[in-house]
């Protein structure tokens, strides 16, 4: 099992709803284990149902009338939301600005910054600090 392989098995599972998973191959063996705590919604009509992240970001984007901007991983590594020798972590509500450093992956302890792609607000964060992320994952939404 390659890098590459569990990247793109992280990228899969990340898209579906699946909670857990374990993978064995050879004498090599994976456990993924996602905190899918999902907020109950209430709509228009006064139904209520599980929010799940592609519609929350959807709501957000029909309510302010255009779309975000996704800040994706420029690389395979472990993500932090924060530099080492910095105190204030990325977050939803924050202000940023294109070209800013909004978070780092980690490869071999080396520290690359992703930075965004526009000026706006963070609408919201998926992924979590320390999360293994594949190349192209979603790391935030920027509302420009």
């Amino acid at each position: 099992m390659t890098l590459d392989d569990i990247g793109q098995i992280l990228a899969t599972l990340e898209a579906s709803d699946v909670t857990e998973c374990e993978m064995t191959s050879g004498a090599h063996s994976l456990r993924v284990r996602f905190d899918r705590a999902l907020p109950t919604v209430v709509a228009d009509d006064g139904s209520m149902g599980i929010a799940t992240s592609a519609n929350v970001v959807a709501e957000a984007v029909h309510a302010s009338g255009s779309p975000t901007t996704p800040i994706k991983a420029t690389a395979t590594g472990v993500l932090r939301l924060t530099h080492p020798l910095a105190d204030t972590p990325l977050a939803t509500g924050a202000n940023v600005n294109a070209g800013q450093s909004v978070a780092y992956l980690e490869v071999d302890g080396v520290l690359s910054p992703v930075v965004s792609p526009v000026d706006g607000v963070i609408l919201s964060v998926p992924a979590a600090d320390g999360d293994w992320v594949a190349y192209g994952t979603p790391i935030a939404d920027v509302h420009p």
